[in-house]
């Protein structure tokens, strides 16, 4: 019996050891699958220290006004503390009640929804806290897995040690999916109530807490009353977490979700954001440009731009009034401030798309007589004055083929011997001729390059009428190389880029750090083109041009203007370019394709207008004028002054200080 008794205490020794061995080996093996498969490859917390998930490209107007956003994800970044309280706690109070007393898992939560999912024999109840859904959707993925499960929390009790509660709030309260392509708080507010999160009622912020869990299927737009159902079971929870009375919450149950949306509303300054949204994409590349939360500062006055988009139209109008059955007109604008370049305004056709063709930057036409200011230009730094005679005559020349050129005036008939300056006044085509054989096309082709404009062009007699292509942005740029005494500037669209916690990256002309590479933005005079005499001698041949030539319409004595028409062969393109002392202003209108505007529709009559009322909406001050370089002198004839290089005063011409005299 003893002998029984003994085998059978070693038989159950035996087999403790054994079940003992074998949790020791399983336990070890966990541990070993354990670490392999799960602690081995963890992401790094700290990389959330300063991560923000992909964030909307805001652009805004000069003074401020939000214009456009661009983005791969519509969300705005908005910081916690500038977010209510109400806010804050209704997200905690629906989806993590006990978010302040865990440290990243919620081990009574994980039970309650383990035993609820079994009792419904589905999912209806998620066990994940707000901490495990930051790390699920910035490190570990969605994939549906235990392993993932395990990953993600161990890392959510990791990373409440590392960032703490309320910035773990602020990266869920910006991170989330909340219906209608709307990422975070601010941009589902924008979208749904038209205000910012820093603004939302009790009722609003119970609204968005309860799209959470399946934000698609309860969207306001797609599903309002099921927006309405999902608000109510938020505010209900409310009460009964006591974050707000029966009484209060009932105030909320009948508002409408979310405001009337408004269809076919038109983007304002839908061509200047377009070339915005291209230069911050070409400046910082696509993927940066529409995820790293920039809050871009445009140069565009919403006024101006409004006022410049309108004058276009009336244009347009006025076109189709007078020529009835003529193909459709179209026109552009650029409106650009002298001293700094930056672009004011910018019309890029009647009706401007999104993302369409802005006609003021790309489309090229041939200029006409609006290129002649570069062909004097080229023959004033050759050593004519404006006051040099030159013949006006009968011109032919070999055309290749066999053919021959003949240049005319427009309205015909020849002027014979003339100064420079009047024959610019009249535009007169043979001396424009005349003068880039003497300088050689070459000669004027670098100059125009040199002056602003970028589109390349054939070097040979015809562009001294303007047969090559330009654009309204070349031929602004060029003329405000003469309003700014011969230095060029880059054109400005952006005055500032600032980041998404609004810290300064840089201003126009700054170099930006952007990542691991720097970009310079766009601002700042280039190489200087011509002498500052030079130009002023030009600027004062072009106020000719308004006074007594082919822009007298233009013609003001209370305003220093100058400019120089444009009509191309069948009447195809009429342009205006002209500039005062703070403004230049280019404007084409023509029919796309080689339709013609039709008889008599000169840059005079069809662009001018559109010229004058952007001038009156930018401003002008009464006497304001060019200023006189000290390179530049002054003579008076008949009465009134004129403007020469110092370098090279026509005989006669007593060399004065250059000051401004009275006019």
């Amino acid at each position: 019996m003893a002998k029984a008794k003994t085998r059978a205490r070693s038989w159950i020794l035996r087999g403790l050891l054994f079940v003992l061995l074998l949790v020791i080996g399983v336990a070890g093996a966990g541990a070993l699958w354990f670490r392999t498969n799960i602690l081995a490859d963890l992401p790094a917390v700290d990389s959330l220290d300063s991560w923000r998930p992909a964030t909307a490209c805001q652009i805004l107007s000069a003074d401020g006004e939000p214009l456009d956003r661009f983005y791969v994800e519509r969300r705005i970044w908005v910081p916690i503390d500038e977010l209510p309280d109400h806010v804050v706690e209704t997200f905690v109070a629906s989806e993590d009640r006990r978010f302040w007393e865990h440290d990243g898992v919620d081990y009574p939560g994980i039970l309650r929804a383990v035993f609820a999912n079994w009792k419904a024999g589905r999912t209806v109840q998620g066990g994940s806290t707000i901490t495990q859904q930051v790390v699920k959707n910035s490190l570990v993925g969605n994939q549906r897995s235990y392993v993932r499960k395990l990953k993600e929390a161990v890392l959510a009790r990791r990373l409440e040690q590392r960032l703490g509660k309320r910035r773990i709030l602020e990266l869920y309260l910006n991170l989330i999916a909340l219906g209608s392509g709307n990422y975070g708080v601010e941009a589902a507010s924008q979208d749904y109530f038209g205000r910012s999160a820093r603004e939302l009622d009790l009722g609003q912020a119970a609204l968005l807490a309860g799209l959470v869990p399946a934000p698609s299927r309860w969207s306001p737009w797609a599903n309002p009353e099921g927006a309405a159902r999902r608000r109510e079971v938020v505010l209900r929870t409310l009460v009964r977490e006591g974050l707000s009375t029966p009484e209060a919450a009932a105030l909320f149950l009948d508002e409408p979700v979310a405001l009337p949306r408004v269809g076919g509303k038109a983007i304002p300054a839908a061509a200047y954001v377009t070339v915005v949204r291209r230069e911050v994409r070409r400046l910082f590349g696509d993927e940066e440009a529409a995820t790293r939360g920039l809050v871009v500062r445009s140069a565009v006055d919403p006024k101006v731009q409004a006022v410049a988009e309108q004058a276009v139209r009336d244009a347009l109008d006025a076109h189709a009034a007078r020529k009835p059955g003529s193909p459709p007109a179209e026109g552009a604008a650029v409106a650009l401030e002298n001293a700094t370049g930056r672009v004011i305004a910018v019309v890029g056709g009647r009706e401007s798309t999104l993302e369409g063709f802005v006609r003021a930057v790309r489309g090229t036409r041939q200029p006409g007589s609006s290129f002649k200011p570069y062909v004097y230009g080229s023959a004033l730094m050759g050593g004519m004055t404006q006051m040099t005679t030159v013949v006006d005559g009968p011109l032919s020349l070999p055309a290749g083929g066999g053919a021959v050129w003949s240049p005319k005036n427009y309205g015909g008939g020849y002027a014979g011997a003339l100064s420079l300056r009047s024959a610019m006044a009249r535009s007169l085509n043979t001396v424009a001729v005349r003068l880039i054989l003497d300088r050689t096309p070459k000669e004027v082709a670098r100059l125009a390059k040199a002056m602003g404009v970028r589109t390349p062009l054939r070097v040979d007699p015809t562009i001294a009428l303007g047969s090559s292509e330009v654009t309204p942005l070349d031929q602004a740029l060029g003329y405000a190389t003469i309003a700014r005494m011969g230095v060029p500037t880059e054109p400005v669209w952006i005055d500032s880029v600032e980041d998404a916690q609004g810290g300064l990256l840089g201003k126009a002309g700054d170099a930006v750090q952007m990542g691991d590479h720097t970009v310079k933005l766009p601002g700042g005079p280039l190489e200087r083109a011509m002498p500052a005499g030079v130009a002023y001698e030009l600027a004062d041949m072009m106020r000719g041009v308004v006074e007594s030539g082919t822009a007298r319409r233009a013609w003001d004595p209370r305003f220093d203007r100058a400019g120089k028409t444009g009509t191309t062969n069948g009447f195809q393109d009429a342009w205006f370019v002209g500039f005062t002392p703070r403004w230049t202003v280019a404007v084409w209108v023509g029919a796309d394709g080689t339709g013609s505007l039709g008889d008599g529709e000169t840059g005079g009559k069809v662009a001018l207008p559109a010229w004058l009322t952007i001038v009156a909406a930018l401003g002008e001050e009464e006497g304001e004028r060019l200023p006189v370089p000290p390179e530049a002198v002054l003579w008076k004839q008949d009465g009134r002054w004129l403007g020469f290089d110092r370098a090279n005063p026509p005989k006669g011409v007593e060399v004065g200080t250059g000051a401004l005299p009275e006019w």
